[in-house]
């Protein structure tokens, strides 16, 4: 790897604040005219698609790389070693209801590996970001998982997918009872940030597309923490790399209780 990774940050953090801003822009005056349904009760909002066209033009305009992004899908770019992973608005839904927790994500990839991540929480006016082997920062200052490693005191961020997932509701009961508190967000980027800042202990994510937690995985592993997938594995079939395309189940720890979790989940 030959690229200045440090200027491609510089560029990522440009871009995901102007996406940042246009959200700020329409937060609590979407209109039902501007929410589209995906599904049942997956939403995108006209925000959603500014936010996503303002990034796409800023890294377009800097790099010919390759990029998949949430709403737009895949745009091929003449440089395919690397590729650009973009989450223009994690927590659509939470957002079209006017409740303030929402992220962006941008993460680079070079031949499958995330070697970059950048989140904004607008609301928050919350930067996290992170380079491969540089550790992660939030609002440039360096930050650490937590030094947690009873799981009675631990505080346990829960996906909110109990309709589609059986083993959804199934994890939920073994480990609620286990853990201090939990609390139920509604988004991934926010649920992984607040492990690596240390604000929590444990995250467990289901179903999630590669843009929901690319740059939020690196950033917490850059932290100090782990990401598994429910069975502890660390990627597709054990093999090391994608973990961030998996749609499976994924477990974010501070790494000292990741153990006692998997064993605690994988329990018959």
């Amino acid at each position: 790897m030959s690229i200045n990774l440090e200027e491609h940050e510089s560029t990522a953090v440009t871009a995901i604040k102007l996406a940042g801003n246009i959200l700020l822009k329409y937060f609590k005056k979407i209109e039902k005219s501007d929410i589209t349904k995906k599904s049942k009760d997956d939403f995108v909002t006209i925000a959603d698609k500014e936010a996503e066209k303002k990034i796409i033009s800023v890294l377009k305009g800097h790099y010919n790389y390759d990029i998949l992004s949430e709403e737009a899908g895949f745009v091929d770019g003449p440089d395919k070693d690397y590729k650009w992973i973009i989450d223009p608005l994690d927590g659509t839904n939470n957002y079209a209801f006017s409740v303030p927790l929402y992220g962006v994500s941008i993460a680079l990839e070079h031949k499958g590996e995330i070697i970059l991540g950048v989140i904004n929480l607008p609301s928050f006016d919350y930067l996290l970001t992170a380079r491969k082997g540089h550790g992660a920062f939030f609002n440039k200052n360096k930050i650490k998982v937590s030094e947690q490693s009873k799981l009675e005191d631990c505080f346990l961020f829960f996906d909110s997918d109990f309709e589609r997932a059986e083993r959804t509701r199934t994890d939920f009961k073994k480990i609620e009872k286990n853990v201090l508190k939990y609390r139920i967000l509604g988004s991934a980027v926010l649920n992984l940030a607040f492990v690596a800042m240390g604000a929590g202990d444990i995250a467990i994510e289901y179903g999630n597309y590669s843009w929901d937690v690319a740059a939020s995985y690196l950033i917490v592993e850059e932290a100090g923490g782990k990401v598994t997938r429910l069975n502890g594995t660390n990627g597709k079939d054990g093999a090391g790399k994608g973990l961030h395309y998996d749609h499976g189940a994924i477990l974010i720890t501070n790494g000292k209780v990741h153990d006692e979790v998997l064993k605690l989940l994988n329990e018959k």
